[in-house]
């Protein structure tokens, strides 16, 4: 694709940004970054410097500044990362002639932070929110934490929420659940929410010999390989402990399959393998880059998408998901109804939903998924529809965020007086 004139500049913040060990996270951000130079969008990107990624400074175009560590508490070390952003970034942005700046979230400080810099340097901003906010629908286990966030979503975190989306130029989101549940709460003087999904990378993806589509696996091994990418405890009020007793009671049965988890090898996995005697069957592995986290989902057998239900109307859509349908791999997902299991329905190869959390219905998907793989009959590879190749690809989406950038640069044009809370 011929490459567009770079008349325009945007200044991209993203707490995350590849190289680095927050994939999930940095992945989006990364991606528009790569791509908006085809669409006439010049990038400079302010990220946060990760000691695990050494490297990661020297990257063109993107500025690293280091974090004070809290251990305890990764909100309140993207607080006092944005304060120390604001004063790198508030002469800063001054200095450099920027069109636009583009604020990724969470962690939500960044909104803040964003907000902060567009009043003070008169810039279009667009803020995304890649998960709802003051909405979040998820809670902590533990009484004390969940109270504390039931208290922040219910009184603080509203006040700077309004307070972004009142200065905000566009407002955009990931799911139709998170765009249904902020349409209340955007002022009129802000465009959105947008939705603007999640997708996958073409070029993250190797051609396959056309002969193996379709084809099925023939059982190299004696146990079927199910592998999940990315953090699988520790998220909201989310514990996989059911699904771990699950896949004990399935391999009790003489139904061998095992679970390797590439991205979570924390102590709380740790345990939960202890506790449902899974460590001959479970496998936690720390994170990997992306392209070798790819590679790891086209070598495996079978995927695992894994959901717990929220008491509110929210879902979200996990970013891996995405990449699970591109890869063209069996999908096994353990989730209830919503955008997540929508897409996957809508757009998916092979693939079995397990909709109901319990012991018995997770079971049951276990058992057919592993009957399909003991009978050769699991396809080897059931590529995703074609509309879904179209729609969902990270160059596609980029260009459309190129789109809401010129529009909202157009529409700050033609009202220069215009006056934002």
């Amino acid at each position: 694709m011929q490459q567009r004139p770079l008349n325009k500049h945007v200044l991209i913040v993203s707490y995350d940004f590849l190289p680095c060990t927050a994939i999930g996270a940095a992945v989006r951000s990364s991606k528009f970054a790569l791509y908006l130079p085809e669409f006439g969008w010049r990038t400079t990107v302010i990220a946060r410097l990760q000691s695990e990624s050494p490297n990661a400074a020297k990257t063109e175009n993107v500025v690293r500044i280091s974090a004070p560590k809290f251990p305890f508490s990764y909100q309140l070390t993207a607080w006092f990362w944005a304060i120390k952003a604001w004063f790198r970034l508030k002469d800063m942005i001054r200095e450099k002639e920027f069109h636009l700046l583009y604020i990724s979230c969470p962690p939500f400080p960044l909104g803040v932070l964003g907000m902060a810099l567009a009043k003070k340097a008169s810039l279009p901003l667009v803020v995304d929110f890649r998960d709802p906010w003051s909405l979040d629908p998820y809670r902590p286990r533990c009484r004390v934490k969940a109270m504390l966030k039931g208290l922040l979503c219910n009184w603080l975190w509203p006040y700077f929420e309004a307070k972004i989306l009142a200065t905000t130029d566009c407002f955009l989101v990931t799911t139709k659940s998170v765009r249904e549940a902020y349409e209340p709460h955007v002022p009129a003087g802000t465009r959105g929410p947008v939705l603007l999904p999640n997708g996958f990378d073409e070029s993250d993806f190797k051609p396959v010999d056309s002969s193996q589509t379709g084809s099925v696996h023939r059982v190299p091994h004696p146990y079927l390989d199910l592998l999940y990418c990315g953090r699988f405890a520790g998220v909201g009020d989310r514990s996989p402990a059911w699904f771990f007793r699950s896949l004990r009671s399935l391999n009790d049965e003489g139904k061998s399959v095992h679970l390797r988890i590439i991205g979570d090898d924390s102590s709380e996995i740790k345990r939960l393998i202890r506790e449902t005697d899974t460590k001959d069957i479970i496998s936690a592995l720390p994170m990997i880059d992306h392209q070798s986290a790819i590679k790891n989902m086209r070598d495996c057998d079978a995927l695992l998408v894994y959901q717990e239900a929220t008491s509110a109307g929210l879902s979200s859509v996990a970013g891996k998901t995405y990449e699970y349908l591109r890869s063209g791999k069996p999908i096994l997902a353990v989730a209830p109804q919503g955008d997540n299991i929508e897409l996957i329905e809508n757009f998916g190869g092979y693939f079995i939903a397990c909709t109901e959390h319990s012991h018995e219905a997770i079971m049951g998907a276990l058992r057919t998924l592993h009957s399909r793989w003991q009978s050769q009959s699991l396809p080897k590879f059931s590529f995703p529809k074609a509309e879904y190749l179209r729609q969902y690809n990270r160059r596609a989406l980029t260009g459309r965020l190129a789109e809401i950038f010129n529009e909202v640069l157009q529409a700050r044009q033609e009202m220069p007086n215009r006056t934002r809370a």
